[in-house]
């Protein structure tokens, strides 16, 4: 089976299904905001009520203002900051979620705008090379400070927001493409077939990636 084959057929199964909408970077607050977001996991967000309480946690992380939170000073204070307004009963989550906060929004300040983050990015990856974009995710979290940024998640993250024209994988894709198509079982053979749909489509990566995940959900 070719590419064009495959996709062809993911197309046909998921023609008409709803995809999660993108996220929309508009300033450093909101690359803020979804760049700790992807950090964390569900449970997590689930458990300290995240998206239902984000009137609250606007308020006590500056609207997620980089610069505005580090006036709160270094992590334990930040973290003092956030359990005296909460007052939970368990702080673990807590700490987890101010400690990615604060280090995205200190890796964030050095920045004047969300533009000069995404210019950066831009210039570290090409279109043309899919390797050399392989090894800019690859290598995030430990360049930009970031221990949570993974492969995947970092894949995520710019395929989301559209920062960067790329696929995502995560272990259902990968399991769909070595069901259905010859290819290597490491991330970066994945990432370029991937690559490759996105060429010989004109689909965005994003949509590729979903409807590869969706279509799975469609075969089983």
């Amino acid at each position: 089976m070719t590419l064009r084959e495959f996709y062809t057929g993911v197309k046909e199964k998921t023609g008409d299904m709803s995809f999660s909408m993108m996220w929309e970077i508009k300033d450093l607050s909101s690359l803020c905001y979804y760049l700790s977001l992807v950090q964390l996991p569900e449970e997590l967000l689930d458990e300290v009520g995240f998206i239902k309480n984000k009137k609250e946690f606007d308020e006590v992380f500056e609207n997620f203002d980089p610069r505005k939170i580090l006036h709160h000073g270094q992590y334990l204070s930040q973290l003092n900051y956030v359990l005296d307004y909460f007052v939970p009963e368990k702080i673990t989550p807590y700490k987890k979620l101010t400690q990615t906060v604060f280090q995205t929004a200190k890796m964030l300040s050095k920045y004047r705008s969300a533009d000069e983050f995404i210019s950066e990015v831009n210039k570290e990856c090409s279109e043309k090379d899919d390797k050399k974009t392989f090894e800019f995710l690859n290598s995030f979290r430990l360049k930009y400070a970031l221990p949570s940024m993974f492969f995947n998640t970092a894949c995520y993250f710019f395929s989301k927001t559209g920062i960067l024209d790329i696929p995502y994988l995560n272990q259902s894709i990968k399991n769909t493409l070595f069901k259905e198509l010859v290819v290597d079982e490491d991330n970066y053979a994945c990432f370029h077939l991937l690559s490759l749909i996105i060429k010989i489509s004109n689909d965005c990566g994003y949509e590729v990636s979903q409807r590869i995940e969706a279509y799975k959900g469609q075969t089983c």
